[in-house]
């Protein structure tokens, strides 16, 4: 995030908080001078709102700190936790709003129409809901600020909780007496829908849920992009506090170096940063052949290591190789068997028939070990 987004992002924020704490104070007590329960409940959303904001500000302020050795993935589930917790007590708002409002719809007693001059503070209150929504959003525009955004659309559903409001109100002014309660009651309900949606996402985040499929063929389109890259598979991904953490397998040719291999990997990771908003961080893993079912991978663990092998060659092939040759002997480990490349010095072999008649001699040597695929020999003109 630059400055200049940054800078906005603070004063439309304090703007915000200011406004909230203002339209509640003067909802609440107007509520309750002017008989209206829906004003009432509709002062505590934005108590509410401004409560979420505040611990959603704050933990992002903690989930920032850096990570270190003993939370090595750094403290973005603070943000998680709070939001889920708050989400929680926005549930019992909402549950006790409705209980508030419906006592004067089922217990008998004398009803009140609300006062006239309630309706100029729930208009006053959207008025100003729909200012903020209009300039937080050419804010967020002009930023491409996803963060403005949400704040923007925030606004906006306030000044539409404000307008069911007033219509309550209004109908209770006419006449209708429980439409103030049943007003009350529709805003208890999108603040408890406002709560479940923040649970749903807090639970889901915690369990590591997934990509959309539409991301994650984005994921992939750009991936599959890079030369080099025949397929991939095994890709995870997962959210922590609004940011993407993706693991993948890349399948590449089994005949390239490691080196190469790595260079691949790396490139695929510089387009991914570029190219995915919101990614945190990228792990990858190279396999030469797909590894996805156990057969294969347990095939593979059952080969002799470098260190068991050797010592068999040398066993095998005595002095028709030089350490230095056993030393820089390539192995390569694909399909369940091991492929032997061996590189010898130019001026160890007299003629082509010189290197025939070695490598012939080489292979018959390890005809009867049947994990070994083939031997092939390759001669350094610089040692």
């Amino acid at each position: 995030m630059d400055k200049q987004s940054s800078s906005y992002i603070k004063q439309l924020t304090l703007l915000g908080a200011i406004s909230n704490v203002i339209l509640a104070i003067i909802k609440i007590v107007g509520g309750l001078v002017g008989h209206s329960h829906a004003l009432i409940s509709d002062g505590v959303h934005s108590f509410a709102d401004l409560i979420t904001d505040g611990a959603i500000l704050f933990a992002a302020r903690m989930s920032t700190r850096k990570a270190n050795t003993k939370y090595p993935y750094g403290y973005a589930r603070i943000e998680t936790l709070t939001t889920g917790i708050v989400a929680l007590l926005l549930l019992l708002t909402g549950l006790g709003i409705i209980y508030d409002a419906s006592e004067s719809l089922f217990i008998p007693k004398e009803a009140q129409s609300p006062s006239s001059f309630v309706i100029y503070i729930a208009s006053i209150a959207l008025l100003i809901k729909e200012f903020l929504f209009r300039l937080t959003n050419r804010f967020a525009q002009k930023t491409q600020s996803s963060l403005l955004k949400a704040t923007a659309w925030h606004h906006r559903s306030d000044a539409a909780t404000s307008l069911v409001v007033l219509i309550g109100i209004l109908g209770a002014t006419l006449g209708y007496l429980h439409s103030d309660a049943f007003a009350a009651i529709v805003v208890a309900v999108i603040i408890i829908k406002m709560g479940w949606e923040l649970i749903s996402s807090s639970f889901k985040e915690l369990l590591d849920v997934g990509l959309s499929p539409t991301a994650l063929s984005e994921i992939r389109a750009v991936t599959l992009n890079e030369t080099g890259v025949r397929a991939i598979h095994q890709l995870r991904t997962r959210f922590m506090a609004g940011r993407i953490f993706l693991d993948m397998h890349l399948l590449v040719s089994p005949y390239l170096s490691v080196s190469e291999g790595h260079y691949i990997a790396a490139k695929v990771h510089r387009e991914l940063m570029k190219n995915i908003s919101n990614l945190a961080d990228v792990t990858i893993h190279v396999d030469p052949e797909e590894d996805d079912d156990e057969e294969t991978t347990t095939h593979i663990l059952n080969l002799p290591s470098r260190e068991t092998l050797i010592p068999l060659l040398k066993e095998r092939w005595g002095n028709l190789l030089s350490n230095n040759a056993y030393q820089k002997l390539v192995l390569t480990y694909l399909s369940g068997k091991i492929s032997i490349q061996i590189g010898i010095p130019s001026e160890k072999l007299n003629d082509l028939l010189c290197a025939e008649n070695l490598l012939r001699e080489l292979k018959i040597r390890l005809s009867d070990l049947d994990f070994i695929q083939k031997v092939t020999l390759s001669v350094d003109l610089h040692e």
